[in-house]
């Protein structure tokens, strides 16, 4: 099983409302190397709590949020460390920015968003929405490759908020998918310092092997005829899921989580049942897709992985 926790970086000084400078060299502020340190003590009492140390910690190239690992990784000097490429989109050009706080920037951010264009450039030193979200999958592909373990990754709100919205129903192409993102990470934006986890299963790690005798009994046969069965329903739920989180069909999201949830309670692991408890109380209780926590994005997203990954037997 792999455990990933998403950290996003403590506040900097474009957070504090800091004049915009070059988007790799933005520094944290007092209160975010204070954030820096905390989030430095909450990894490291993970680790001494259940013994185990980060297997990797994954950094983005960005100088805030490689000062917010620094507290962490002081405490894990032997683990390895990576830049890799989850650093934040920069959709607006650097130099037409450059020593503007956000109210005098406002209206190229409201032009930008008002186009809803993929493949729009800004200008120099800008990156195309498409080609973020593209960085956003080949990052996701890279998730799914990492070995068994606990990897703790440190990046960026909005990254991560396109890297859960991928997780949910991937990534299209299409200006729609832009403006869900947009309007997502704008009601429901991930606080400075936040600490999210996410878990990725093995085939063989999803079933909960007690739970299945008990519905079905001793006999193997048996178990593996349920089994198979229930996998080759995993495919079909998790289309259907998708296609509804895409629709922002709040009514069918909760209609498939019903139907899901008695299956998976039986047949799969205890953190599984909880996520999808999760994600059903709040949609019950907000009665909306827009503006969901992002913990309740990233049980949706999760659930989706693990019916797609139960579906292909991957």
């Amino acid at each position: 099983m792999k455990r990933i926790w998403l950290i996003r970086h403590a506040q900097s000084v474009s957070n504090a409302g800091g004049p915009a400078q070059d988007p790799a060299g933005v520094r944290l502020t007092e209160l975010g190397r204070a954030q820096a340190k905390e989030v430095g003590s909450r990894v490291k009492a993970y680790s001494v709590a259940n013994r185990v140390a980060p297997s990797s910690l994954l950094v983005s190239r960005y100088a805030r949020t490689v000062e917010t690992a620094a507290f962490t990784c002081e405490h894990f000097p032997q683990t390895l460390l990576d830049t890799a490429e989850h650093h934040e989109v920069t959709y607006l050009s650097p130099v037409a920015c450059l020593g503007l706080n956000f109210e005098q920037r406002r209206s190229m951010v409201d032009e930008y968003w008002a186009r809803a264009d993929v493949h729009y450039l800004h200008g120099r030193g800008a990156e195309t929405f498409h080609g973020f979200a593209q960085r956003v999958v080949r990052f996701a592909d890279q998730l799914e490759k990492l070995p068994d373990g606990w990897h703790v990754v440190f990046g960026h709100g909005q990254f991560f908020s396109a890297l859960i919205q991928h997780w949910m129903f991937g990534y299209d192409g299409s200006s729609e998918w832009m403006l869900r993102f947009r309007r997502d990470e704008t009601n429901a934006p991930i606080a400075n310092a936040t600490v999210f986890e996410t878990l990725y299963f093995s085939p063989d790690e999803y079933s909960n092997v007690d739970k299945m005798r008990s519905y079905v009994g001793d006999d193997a046969a048996l178990q593996a005829r349920v089994w198979d069965a229930f996998r080759s329903s995993s495919q079909k739920y998790e289309t259907a899921l998708s296609h509804a989180l895409r629709q922002d069909d709040c009514a069918a999201v909760n209609s498939l989580l019903h139907r899901i949830k008695p299956s998976i309670e039986l047949m799969l692991r205890d953190d599984l049942f909880d996520r999808v408890c999760l994600a059903e109380e709040a949609l019950h209780s907000t009665g909306s897709l827009s503006g969901v926590a992002c913990d309740v994005r990233i049980a949706l997203g999760e659930l989706c992985r693990s019916l797609r990954g139960l579906g292909s037997g991957n």
